[in-house]
């Protein structure tokens, strides 16, 4: 069955997005632990599910239109990264001591990093055959791994001074999922400067 674009639904897949995002960063209070407390993620998944359809199906015009398909995606995954690094900060107490202790933060983790998967092939099927990169996106793609890179370096040299030159009886916050944490969010904060680099490149590229 052929789908066909509609912005009431484009704007109501946006919306659910919207107070799906709400509901994941809001305190859950007395819904903790509550079947309830899955109402954001479903609704972030199922949003970007709707909206993502939509978008593949809208004729192509505007910033798409003129945009390479590698800055759509590091637009995305910027968007995304940077939903997951302040879930992860505001919920940093539930992750420090298991990160399977807590059902309800798992399962929004898992929603969010699934809805980033869909929408991801959604794009990559809406492109079909087209061509993805050429010589300067692959040149950008270079450079902006090299920000990334650093941010990654630079995340890992502040853990390992943190943890090498703090005496044994500090660092009773240094057990392993907090650890663990904060590796997870190193490797998200050099993804996060990788796709901000990216779209400085292509900004700067087109003036």
């Amino acid at each position: 069955m052929e789908i066909r674009y509609s912005s009431a639904k484009f704007a109501a897949g946006l919306v659910a997005v919207l107070v799906g995002l709400w509901f994941v960063f809001w305190e859950p209070g007395p819904l903790d632990e509550s079947p309830l407390y899955a109402i954001g993620p479903l609704l972030l998944a199922a949003g970007s599910v709707v909206a993502a359809i939509q978008f593949s199906v809208r004729p192509r015009t505007g910033f798409e239109g003129m945009a390479a398909p590698a800055e759509v995606d590091a637009w995305l995954a910027l968007v995304y990264t940077g939903v997951l690094i302040a879930w992860l900060l505001s919920n940093a107490s539930a992750f420090t001591v298991s990160w399977m202790g807590n059902k309800a933060t798992s399962v929004t983790l898992l929603e969010i990093v699934v809805a980033y998967v869909v929408i991801t092939t959604v794009l990559r099927g809406r492109r079909g055959e087209a061509v993805q990169e050429d010589e300067r996106d692959r040149a950008i793609r270079r450079s902006a791994a090299k920000w990334g890179r650093h941010a990654l370096i630079a995340c890992v040299v502040v853990l390992m001074v943190a943890l090498g030159m703090s005496p044994a009886h500090k660092l009773a916050w240094a057990n392993p999922p907090t650890v663990a944490l904060l590796l997870f969010l190193g490797l998200l904060l050099g993804w996060l400067f990788e796709n901000a680099a990216t779209i400085v490149y292509y900004w700067r590229d087109r003036r």
